[in-house]
């Protein structure tokens, strides 16, 4: 029996700091006195990925305003890369096809079988709803061929069949985000197959328990307590955090035990005047707050399995929700050029790659975004369609020693260089690199990007 998944994923030594970090008083500011503000503020921080991912579910499962709703356990395949109208989930990429699958694995375990993808790049993601990526089945972990698994929730010790592969979930709401390479229009169809390849069902049909979602309600807080709390009190919480979770409660965030209603006028009054700027202060770099290298923000190693770094897990719930490990894909993201200054369309980058190109196993590749209002980032329309540019794009011309110079700016470049023209919106963007299975040198800061060059 093959281990994939190991629950809530905390050391021995990390949970026992957590431990102790929760059973310490929150922090007390002479403006509040009673430690309000700051217990408000640990709970949104705390709950704000649970949120997240909920309003995710809600939207692939239960959303009447969503045409393409899915079946829990089942899988749906997007048949076409990602594009500006597509806007559920943050910084998504238009290099892979998406397939998702929302398991409720309190019915009893599942079965994912893959096809032999014959070297092409795919993975499958599992998601807690913490957004932790517990587990992982692809091309870096489990290879390209054939291959079936079981997943089981928490506490499972039925039978199951013959050497099965195991994927052992923390917690019964999981999320599946499949990802199938994709090089170019002409290979959609193959894409396709290696979709239909994959099969998710359960074991054994039985009907599902869960209550059914709460509708998401944009800025308001008392949907967000009732959101999480559903959440908490189907799933749990890890053991090492149920100090914390405790102490929550006395604004409202701890399962089903606790609710919105029953919250004191004053403390809801305090909830709705804190709500925006706890929302604001998410609107960070997803490298959280590492410094800039040449304009680039590189990604802490716990982004995609985030341990107790609550502050961070938040930060990444809200610009780039399911992210992944290092290990699986790196995500250096520029929202400046060389010299610190914010880039917009309306002026001319370059960014020059080097002869090597960048280290990755599997493909990089560079993607423009717009921000929405709430700090969300989204692709843009543009007249080529274009809105990602990296190692299978084709016709990109190359200097003379072999490197590659990308220009990125919103007005057409002209004829020389439009080849290698990633179009930008008219005002403020940020783009973002993928290097899938990046090498050593990558993960380790031996490599590093060029800056982004303010030409004109």
């Amino acid at each position: 029996m093959n281990i994939l998944g190991e629950g809530f994923r905390v050391t021995g030594r990390i949970a026992a700091i957590a431990l102790v970090l929760a059973s310490l008083p929150a922090r007390v500011h002479p403006a509040d006195p009673s430690g309000q503000d700051a217990l408000i503020e640990q709970a949104f921080t705390y709950g704000f990925p649970v949120y997240e991912m909920m309003r995710v579910r809600f939207s692939y499962l239960e959303d009447p305003k969503n045409p393409a709703r899915l079946d829990v356990n089942g899988i749906a395949h997007g048949r076409a890369l990602v594009d500006p109208t597509r806007r559920v989930v943050t910084t998504p990429n238009n290099d892979t096809l998406y397939s998702r699958t929302i398991l409720d694995l309190s019915v009893g375990p599942v079965s994912v079988h893959v096809p032999d993808t014959q070297g092409r790049y795919y993975s499958l993601a599992f998601y807690d709803i913490f957004s932790n990526a517990f587990a992982y089945v692809g091309r870096r972990t489990t290879g390209t061929r054939e291959g079936s698994f079981v997943v089981v929730g928490p506490g499972w010790n039925g039978e199951l069949p013959a050497n099965a592969r195991v994927i052992r979930a923390p917690c019964h709401d999981v999320l599946v985000l499949t990802r199938v390479l994709v090089d170019g229009e002409a290979d959609l169809p193959s894409a396709h197959a290696v979709q239909d390849g994959v099969r998710i069902a359960p074991l054994r049909q039985e009907a599902s328990k869960r209550p059914r979602g709460i509708a998401p309600l944009a800025g308001d807080p008392a949907t967000f307590i009732a959101v999480v709390n559903q959440a908490l009190g189907w799933n749990g919480v890890p053991s090492y955090e149920q100090p914390l979770v405790k102490r929550l409660a006395a604004v409202g965030v701890c399962g089903t035990e606790c609710s919105w209603a029953a919250l004191p006028r004053e403390l809801q009054e305090r909830w709705r005047q804190r709500f925006p700027g706890l929302l604001a202060s998410l609107r960070k770099p997803i490298a959280g707050d590492a410094k800039p290298v040449d304009g680039w923000y590189y990604n802490p190693p716990q982004i995609g399995n985030f341990g107790t770094d609550y502050a961070y897990r938040a930060t990444v719930a809200l610009s780039a929700l399911l992210a992944m490990e290092p290990a699986e894909a790196v995500y250096p993201m520029a929202d400046a050029d060389t010299k610190g200054r914010a880039l917009v369309g309306d002026h001319r980058y370059r960014l020059h790659v080097p002869a090597s190109g960048v280290p990755v196993d599997a493909f990089w590749s560079l993607s423009m975004y717009e921000l929405t209002p709430d700090g969300r980032a989204y692709f843009t329309d543009n007249p080529i369609r274009r809105y990602a540019i990296g190692d299978r794009t084709r016709g990109l011309a190359r200097n003379p020693d072999g490197s590659i110079d990308l220009w990125l700016q919103h007005a057409p470049p002209g004829k020389e260089t439009e080849t290698n023209w990633l179009p930008a919106p008219a005002g403020r963007f940020i783009v973002v690199l993928r290097g899938y299975q990046p090498r050593a040198e990558f993960l380790d800061s031996r490599f590093r990007l060029p800056g982004i060059e303010r030409v004109e």
